[in-house]
């Protein structure tokens, strides 16, 4: 069954170093209960940073787009955004095909609704990656103390584990010796 294991890890791990494999493997990232709403926020604070930082820079969006997308670290959201660089292409803003895909949350899109309208769109995008920042520490922060006693009860266990180990031995040779 161990040798079934390891077999299996090495045939994921391959598979997850090839284009379709990454992609499957993030978007199952993305569905997760605990860690998709983590890299969700994750990608989106690190799309906002990179893209206020070159818009802010002077460089043109469709290229700013270009390369964000070469930045996100998740394939899923990699191809939304080069999904917008297309829309943007056409004339179209870049908020409306983040909205459809369901991938942005409804906060960080209306944010940079508000930011393409008025022409603030470095600022916005500023704002929604501090924000996102935010929700991400608190949210490991979260789950780092929710770990921490369940580290502590697995502790116990392997102490009270050895300990019993070490006792019954000793209890069964005393009840040996005086039976």
């Amino acid at each position: 069954m161990l040798g079934g294991l390891v077999v299996a890890g090495f045939f994921w791990i391959r598979f997850i170093h090839t284009p379709p494999g990454r992609a499957a493997y993030d978007a199952l990232l993305l569905r997760l209960p605990l860690a998709g709403p983590l890299v969700q926020k994750v990608a989106i604070a690190r799309f906002a940073r990179t893209l206020s930082t070159l818009h802010s820079s002077g460089v043109p969006l469709v290229q700013s787009l270009e390369l964000v997308a070469d930045s996100m670290g998740n394939k899923s959201m990699e191809k939304l955004v080069r999904g917008s660089l297309t829309n943007v292409l056409e004339g179209e803003g870049i908020v409306e095909p983040l909205r459809r895909s369901g991938l942005f949350t409804e906060m960080a899109v209306s944010m940079l609704a508000a930011g393409e309208h008025s022409g603030t769109l470095d600022k916005m995008l500023d704002k929604v990656g501090d924000f996102y920042e935010a929700q991400v520490e608190a949210s490991l922060r979260a789950m780092t103390s929710l770990i921490e006693p369940l580290i502590m009860i697995g502790v116990g266990i392997v102490v009270g584990a050895i300990i019993v180990g070490m006792i019954l031995p000793i209890f069964r040779m005393a009840t040996l010796l005086f039976s």
